[in-house]
């Protein structure tokens, strides 16, 4: 009886704690987006040299750039890749240091 007991508290903790991970990892992305942020239309050539490197290395490399943008915000610094990916826009995300972060789709 004490093991099926302690079975059950340990997988509520378990649960517990793998919901409270992933509300915060909601609420990370939330208040990313909630952020006030500076959003600048660049060139190619305005992109660090290590990011180019990290895009022409991805995934997303032989997809036609639209367009690109350098944000900064409370959380650093980020250059956004618009692509067209197979007749949808999405927008690539990667920190100053060439770190992919993320990808969205945009209208």
């Amino acid at each position: 009886m004490k093991k099926v007991l302690m079975s059950l508290i340990m997988s509520f903790l378990v649960v517990t704690i793998s919901f409270a991970n992933y509300a915060n990892g909601v609420n990370d992305a939330i208040k990313m987006e909630e952020q006030e942020e500076s959003r600048v239309k660049i060139t190619l050539e305005e992109i660090p040299e290590i990011v180019q490197e990290s895009f022409e290395n991805s995934d997303f490399k032989n997809f036609t750039i639209l367009e690109t943008h350098k944000l900064v915000n409370t959380d650093g610094t980020f250059f956004e890749y618009t692509i067209n990916m197979s007749g949808h826009k999405w927008a690539i995300y990667f920190n100053s240091e060439g770190e992919y972060i993320s990808k969205k789709e945009v209208d």
